[in-house]
């Protein structure tokens, strides 16, 4: 819901039934669902390949639904031979990481056998040589140039036709001269924070090769160029398997979140109406973080909301405490931006099943669906939209007829879309990672 879109929350119903149609063992080429939510989506055991190798995009799957046709991009289920799997996640271990940076796993397909080693800037890259059979994945913060040319020569140096690509975390500057001296370097580079004026570029959400929609974006009225812009690039600026955008995730391994969309607490037990727990003064928010304490203030009467401010980054309460316990037990998270517009606390709140409140961005709308949320222009709309968020829950509990609240019906959105998000992602890396690796022909 966008600013402004707040409107019949009393006939926001439960979503229909979800029919799931099961195909057995034969060759998958279309199928129509009906759907409100596409689930699970389990891309590669439940999608078999038509067996053509050479096309440069998969073949469609269309499910439709009744907000319009969500198109799945079709994958092989083959899984590839032992040598052709081989993954190294090289891990920048300067500053903040290794230990903040276990993430990449996660997002990959199951079919990669991948290991974990780190090195500090460019003088560990030698460790990196003594297996030339595997690919290799760079998960770095700075020094960039050097990298590049790392990954430049490394092909001629081994004697390998083994891929280098790149996950270039912290980037919430946008430097613009290592982003154009050095991507097209790698065979494929991740990233997080996003922009849709990306230097000459395409940036791809990632999830949109798999489970795009032909519905134009407000950001682009050209659908297919948003959503399935073609791989192999042609732009020599870019790499040959393109720059993908990620969301950023949680701060803290999944161990304390690992929950399904449908096991989310319903918001009309959640006793803490609004909830945020962060640093007051953080470089670059540019007051957004005063902005929403002065509007939520403004209608405190209405929200009781509970915000704390601490002195440091991630300082508050232990990840237990604050997921399973300040997070389930709150109907909506407050998600003001912090060093950049993008923050890992979104990520957090659509896990745990709040209702994410926060400000109008163009990434909120760059994936193949737009981020559930209370969502506006500023921090005064979007203390408004809240208050009447609430209202309206209170009504519905008090109504013996009515079955789910507004704001029930869009925590289960967030907490829907935070999983078919993640699937959309997986499916995504096995293609790019597929052609990337060689397993599938780029001719």
């Amino acid at each position: 819901m966008t600013a402004g879109s707040y409107a019949n929350l009393s006939s926001h119903s439960p979503k229909s039934s979800v029919l799931w149609a099961f195909i057995g063992i034969a060759i998958l080429t279309s199928v129509n669902v009906n759907v409100e939510h596409f689930r699970r989506l389990h891309l590669y055991n439940n999608f078999n390949h038509d067996g053509d190798n050479s096309s440069d995009q998969p073949p469609i799957i269309q499910l439709e639904s009744s907000s319009g046709m969500i198109q799945l991009q079709q994958h092989t289920t083959d899984t590839p031979p032992l040598q052709q799997s081989l993954l190294t996640i090289a891990v920048d271990h300067y500053v903040s990481c290794p230990d903040k940076c276990i993430f990449v796993h996660q997002n990959l397909p199951p079919w990669v056998r991948y290991r974990y080693v780190d090195f500090e800037n460019e003088n560990g890259l030698s460790l990196l040589d003594t297996d030339p059979s595997s690919h290799l994945l760079l998960l770095v913060r700075t020094n960039i140039i050097k990298l590049a040319e790392y990954a430049e020569q490394r092909r001629a140096r081994l004697k390998t036709n083994t891929s280098v690509g790149m996950w270039h975390m912290a980037d919430e500057r946008f430097c613009q001269g290592e982003i154009e001296n050095t991507y097209h370097k790698f065979d494929y580079v991740l990233r997080h924070y996003y922009r849709s004026d990306f230097f000459g570029m395409k940036l791809r959400a990632m999830g949109n090769i798999t489970c795009s929609s032909s519905t134009p974006n407000s950001i682009d009225d050209n659908s297919t160029t948003l959503y399935n812009p073609p791989l192999p690039t042609t732009n020599p600026k870019e790499p040959k398997w393109g720059i993908h955008w990620l969301h950023l995730d949680a701060h803290t391994p999944t161990v304390h979140m690992s929950r399904s969309a449908t096991s989310i607490w319903p918001t009309y037990k959640r006793p803490t109406n609004c909830s945020f727990i962060g640093r007051k003064d953080v470089k670059r928010s540019v007051g957004e973080r005063q902005q929403m304490q002065d509007a939520i203030a403004a209608r405190q009467s209405d929200l009781n909301c509970t915000i704390e401010m601490t002195n440091s980054f991630a300082s508050g309460e232990e990840p237990f405490q604050y997921y399973n316990q300040r997070l389930a037990s709150t109907k909506i998270g407050l998600s003001p931006r912090g060093s950049a517009i993008e923050t890992h606390r979104l990520a957090e709140i659509l896990r745990m099943g709040s209702v994410p409140a926060l400000k109008d961005e163009e990434y909120v709308h760059a994936t193949f669906r737009s981020v559930p949320g209370i969502i506006g222009a500023n921090w005064t709309s979007i203390a408004d939209q809240m208050v009447e968020y609430l209202a309206n829950e209170k009504a519905a509990a008090s109504s013996p007829s009515s079955s789910s609240s507004a704001l029930q019906t869009l925590a289960q959105e967030a907490a829907q879309f935070s999983q078919d998000l993640h699937d959309c992602v997986v499916a995504d890396m096995d293609y790019i990672l597929r052609r990337a690796f060689g397993i599938i022909s780029s001719d």
